[in-house]
């Protein structure tokens, strides 16, 4: 996962848009290098959690930094500006789909629970249950957007 993680995150488009771009356009975290604090933000409040097992809150801070990932993309190349909310979800996981592969060759299981969370397909496993993992992680996010939110003064 660590290998998974280095290789997404040290690339170099990566290296200068994670702290420079903003969380998103006109919501959360609009502002230069919103992007990284909302995605650490996130990662913080998942490895907070206590009684889950290792592997999941593993897991769990790997998508929390990689959750947004194809917004690099959409917000840093020219035209690239998504008209649906949910389009950098699609360019994130066409982005990683290749360190997925590398990641599911080295760890099936593993590799199909990330991909799984980014969006791919779901991981085997017994039950009908998606990864709750991926849950807790979604609900951090709308934490995050919504204390951001806060902070700034535009609930009221």
């Amino acid at each position: 996962l660590r290998d998974f993680l280095r290789s997404v995150l040290l690339r170099p488009v990566v290296i200068r848009a994670y702290w420079t771009i903003p969380g998103a356009r006109r919501a959360h975290h609009a502002y230069p290098g919103g992007f990284a604090v909302h995605n650490l933000q996130m990662a913080r409040m998942v490895a907070s959690l206590t009684d889950i097992p290792h592997y999941e809150r593993e897991l769990g801070i790997a998508y929390a930094l990689t959750h947004d990932y194809g917004k690099i993309h959409c917000y840093t190349v020219p035209g690239a500006e998504p008209t649906d909310p949910r389009t950098h979800e699609i360019v994130g996981r066409i982005q990683l789909a290749d360190d997925l592969k590398a990641l599911m060759a080295r760890d099936l299981d593993l590799g199909a629970r990330m991909a799984e969370l980014i969006g791919g397909p779901r991981a085997g496993r017994v039950g009908a249950f998606p990864l709750a993992i991926g849950q807790i992680v979604r609900s951090f996010d709308q934490m995050s957007c919504e204390q951001e939110r806060r902070r700034r003064g535009l609930d009221h």
